[in-house]
């Protein structure tokens, strides 16, 4: 399970905002030539303009970055021209932007602030916010602010994230308006910025569009799940392991329980492991296994992930032998004689199986039992259970 991977699967996402957010995500990365092939792959097919601009303004800064001892660094005066300039190429504007030296962001911004920048094409308009989440101030809340509304969702992301880094008080009118937008990944990115305000009643919203109907609101939440504090959203993402059989969204799943190690998680993933089937039992049996490994590596535990892998393992089952115990016992008293026998034999197969416990409760009531037949099977299957040696003993 590859995170960076997942990552980029979620290019192929119909929603533009989780594309958006991916590539803002991965942007300053170091690229390998294979990951950067996929990508000019993605950006010869991929048909909204303002992914695809994106796109192309990643692979031409890493190229630009190759020639960088060619090339001198930005100045504001050449910001100024394009901004001054209606034919500008709008990716060079992005390029320049993005590789300006500090020292020359205030006479950028000061520019900005005397053009109609937010008239731009929406296609760059998230490379001036992205400009001005590093170097704008309380002058440009007011232009972000209007942009919080607008029809791109690339563009109306990265206003709300400038915004919530240069005055999030401005986003609580905000809120309403951006919880119902049509677009999953702009719902989920409303309900991380709710936490801030109403913790609970984000967690309500967040909690229905994990486990919504719809597949793009599942996968909107497990995108921006990544953002909450890792305890308050767990006992949730248990139980959509529980619920969800998608693979790519278990998938998905798996790496928020990688990343959020605890030590008393690992015997909550067996559990749920051994509530499933097929598929899914193998992918949640993975989680456990990267979890284990990362308790392990990051010195939480001190067992190798095989010797607590094991222990686990023995700890689960023989919790679950107990609870079974209960049961059995408790259908020994049945006034249907196949119900007794039932339990009474499943309490036999646990004495084979070493749970001894089970001795006392089925010798106990073979002393009450009225059925001569089936007292005397369940009689001599004991007997030879208990003259056998324990399973694991010494010949």
């Amino acid at each position: 399970m590859d995170p960076l991977r997942t990552l980029f699967a979620d290019l192929h996402s119909p929603d533009p905002s989780i594309r958006f957010s991916v590539l803002s995500r991965v942007e300053d990365l170091e690229w390998n030539e294979e990951q950067l092939a996929g990508l000019r792959n993605l950006a010869a097919q991929e048909k909204d303009p303002g992914t695809r601009f994106h796109m192309r303004k990643i692979l031409a800064r890493i190229e630009r970055e190759k020639g960088r001892n060619q090339a001198p660094p930005p100045t504001a005066q050449e910001i100024k021209g394009l901004l001054q300039n209606s034919r500008r190429d709008d990716l060079s504007l992005a390029l320049l932007l993005s590789a300006l030296p500090r020292q020359e962001g205030p006479a950028v911004v000061q520019a900005l602030r005397e053009t109609h920048w937010t008239e731009s094409n929406p296609a760059v308009l998230p490379s001036i916010l992205h400009f001005l989440k590093k170097h704008g101030g309380p002058g440009d809340v007011g232009a972000i602010e209007s942009l919080c509304r607008h029809a791109d969702p690339r563009v109306l992301a990265a206003a709300v994230e400038t915004l919530e880094k240069l005055n999030p008080e401005r986003l609580k009118d905000l809120i309403v308006p951006l919880l119902v937008n049509p677009i999953h990944g702009i719902r989920s990115r409303a309900v991380r910025l709710l936490y801030r305000w109403d913790p609970q009643e984000a967690l309500r919203h967040f909690e229905a569009m994990l486990f919504s109907e719809d597949p793009d609101d599942r996968q909107a939440a497990l995108f921006h799940a990544f953002f909450f504090p890792f305890p308050e959203i767990e006992p949730l993402m248990v139980k959509f392991l529980g619920m969800e059989n998608d693979p790519d969204m278990l998938e998905r799943a798996g790496f928020l329980f990688r990343a959020n190690p605890a030590p008393e998680e690992p015997l909550r993933l067996l559990e749920a492991r051994e509530a499933s089937l097929g598929e899914k039992k193998r992918l949640i049996g993975e989680i456990l296994a990267g979890v284990v490994d990362s308790l392990y590596q990051a010195g939480l535990v001190q067992k190798r992930p095989a010797d607590l892998l094991a222990e686990l393992e023995g700890i689960f089952f023989r919790r679950r032998a107990l609870q079974l115990l209960d049961s059995y016992q408790l259908s020994l008293q049945s006034a249907d004689p196949d119900d007794r026998r039932d339990a009474a034999l499943r309490l036999a197969e646990l004495i084979q199986r070493g749970f001894r416990e089970a001795i006392p409760i089925l010798e106990a009531w073979l002393g009450k039992e009225s059925d001569p037949q089936l007292k005397a099977l369940l009689t001599a299957r004991l007997q030879c259970l208990v003259a056998a040696p324990r399973p694991g003993a010494a010949k």
